[in-house]
């Protein structure tokens, strides 16, 4: 008895969805490029000292320090903010003293694309041999405006290959049953130039100089939406 009902309600569940599929299942992709107008930077300040006040003193100036010179550019305080603190103490070898490390990172909205490379360059500078870079990514404030055209891009591809198939298929197209959404776009990371900055402007063998240049090439962000729709057999 019990097998019977199970089988009953296995029927009706692939009744209900083949009657849910009989139609055309169509995907739309839409895509969009758009230039970056937001820059999220994010320095850091790492020290090991011989004393706990030490690594704790050397790291907050050179946070303070890094922190001056963007306020200075006139970055809103919305725009910066201290995101990670960490302090800890490591014995290198048996019965030696321990040292002490600090480390805390510094982000930043950059809106003015044209100056980032070099206010990048002067908060370096500023935070001094305890500072580096980690991480730089290019972005778009408002993605809404090219999301909305990348859709209709989307729901016009999965419009047309619906007619197409129905075309194929010999059969006229129905209403719509259904649609679902998928969106992304991935900030830039012009991460392989920022590194070797970075690497330099920690290196006491090859510094920074105020005359070097950050590299940030502006290029295009990617928006895409993609959409899969549900078509009814119009006969």
């Amino acid at each position: 008895m019990k097998h019977g009902f199970r089988h009953h309600k296995r029927l009706i569940r692939e009744a209900r969805m083949n009657e849910r599929l009989a139609g055309i299942a169509v995907v739309g992709r839409g895509k969009v490029t758009a230039e970056p107008d937001l820059a999220h930077v994010v320095f850091a300040a790492h020290v090991e000292a011989a004393t706990a006040a030490d690594a704790s003193s050397d790291v907050t100036s050179a946070v303070n320090a890094m922190l001056a010179v963007i306020e200075e550019a006139g970055v809103d305080e919305r725009d910066r903010q201290t995101t990670t603190m960490s302090f800890s103490s490591q014995r290198h070898k048996p019965g030696r003293p321990p040292r002490y490390h600090a480390f805390q990172r510094l982000s930043a909205r950059l809106r003015d694309l044209d100056t980032a490379g070099a206010l990048v360059q002067r908060v370096l500078a500023a935070g001094g041999d305890n500072a580096g870079l980690d991480g730089f990514t290019l972005d778009i404030e408002d993605p809404e405006p090219y999301r909305d055209a990348a859709r209709q891009h989307a729901m016009h591809q999965a419009k047309r290959k619906a007619h197409q198939l129905a075309s194929l298929a010999g059969r006229p197209l129905g209403p719509v049953l259904a649609v679902s959404e998928s969106a992304s776009h991935t900030p830039l990371e012009p991460w392989e130039d920022m590194q070797v900055f970075a690497a330099r402007s920690m290196s006491a063998a090859s510094p920074v100089s105020m005359e070097d240049g950050v590299p940030v090439a502006i290029g295009e962000l990617s928006i895409e939406v993609n959409i899969a729709v549900e078509f009814a057999w119009g006969d």
